[in-house]
């Protein structure tokens, strides 16, 4: 949910006696009103894949200020069927375990740069701003900004992208950008309902489970189009930026900016350019 929501999210779970689960893999250090993201719902998580803010390699974090969770957290992460009668688990539920432990080197890791996670934070912050002085003007782009009571962890600067405005394609634009040598992506992680388990419908066996075996009779759609918006925004409009990190310069983001803003400049010979092939002239056929 949207952390201007979490009020009515968990008076909504107090009403059906539900947990709320906040993922905050990408935004350690983030607040609302003050407080950390994590610290909304009942537990919270948080990524240390090698790319995250802090990073251990991999791994992970789940925080929670309730015992109990607390507890079946740590069982589950280590086999739990193999100690529960040991220490008299009365509660059973869901309690077959995994091993998900770290090692203790990327525990060691982890700690350490969590030491320095408001220095990092506060160095992104930094880069998102001086980011949004170099590119505010630029008509065909719309910029991330920050709520009232929020501030953002900055994992990716994510922009909206309006063709129209320029009459380029945003994956045509990108690519220009990357061939200056710079970190531009288009879209994100493709909707998840178009990934090949729910096209396919196909997970658990060969017959079909969950989706077409005899425990579940209802119909649902995972067809393109369902969620049209996420769509435009993938195929279409999104352009982020890993530039917002750590040790990034002025010079880079001016270095980023100028070759965004050359690309602009050649528009029109970028657009007679065929997308279908990485930036090679269309064919005269003469």
């Amino acid at each position: 949910g949207h952390p201007a929501d979490m009020d009515e999210i968990m008076e909504i779970a107090r009403e059906y006696n539900l947990v709320v689960i906040e993922d905050a893999a990408q935004a350690p250090g983030a607040t609302y009103n003050e407080r950390y993201v994590g610290t909304l719902g009942h537990m919270g998580v948080f990524s240390l894949n090698y790319h995250k803010t802090i990073h251990s390699g991999e791994g992970g974090i789940v925080v929670t200020n309730d015992d109990a969770l607390a507890s079946r957290l740590q069982l589950i992460r280590n086999h739990a069927e193999v100690i529960v009668k040991d220490q008299g688990t009365q509660d059973l539920v869901n309690m077959v375990g995994y091993n998900y432990r770290m090692t203790e080197i990327e525990a060691a890791i982890a700690y350490e740069q969590l030491q320095k996670l408001e220095g990092l934070v506060e160095e992104r912050r930094q880069v998102a701003d001086y980011l949004s002085s170099r590119l505010k003007g630029i008509q065909c782009l719309t910029l991330p900004s920050e709520r009232e009571g929020v501030q953002h962890g900055w994992y990716l600067y994510s922009m909206r992208y309006d063709a129209a405005t320029t009459g380029i394609s945003r994956d045509l634009l990108v690519k220009a950008i990357v061939a200056e040598g710079l970190p531009m992506y288009e879209g994100y992680v493709e909707p998840l309902y178009l990934q090949p388990m729910y096209q396919q419908r196909i997970a658990l066996g060969s017959d079909g489970c969950p989706f077409n075996c005899p425990h579940y009779n209802g119909q649902v759609s995972y067809e393109r189009g369902i969620c049209p918006v996420t769509e435009k925004m993938h195929f279409e409009e999104l352009i982020f930026t890993t530039a917002c990190a750590a040790g990034v310069s002025h010079q880079d983001i001016d270095d980023l900016v100028n070759g965004f803003e050359k690309v602009l400049e050649n528009g029109q010979e970028l657009a007679s350019y065929d997308e279908k092939r990485v930036l090679q002239p269309v064919a005269s056929g003469n």
